[in-house]
């Protein structure tokens, strides 16, 4: 049996955004079918581009973003999905 090849998933946002966080070299959204995706650089100016299944997952990633990112943006990772109520 061959394996077969594996495409890297390509990010389909499903309805509009609830929130959207943009700054110089950043982007951070909330979709509404609950998925967080994140593009930037982080402190070795590489790229990140992320997406994350739902909040929870998300808010669990935060404190490794926060070490990977500069304090101005990742001052801006709890602008979505901490907003909500448990």
């Amino acid at each position: 049996m061959v394996p077969a090849a594996s495409a890297p998933a390509v990010f389909q946002p499903a309805g509009p955004p609830r929130k959207v966080v943009k700054a110089d070299g950043f982007s951070l959204t909330e979709h509404a079918d609950g998925q967080v995706r994140i593009e930037t650089t982080d402190l070795w100016n590489q790229k990140l581009e992320t997406t994350y299944a739902d909040c929870d997952y998300f808010e669990k990633a935060v404190p490794v973003l926060e070490r990977q990112l500069t304090p101005e943006r990742g001052s801006k990772l709890k602008q979505v999905c901490f907003h909500k109520k448990r």
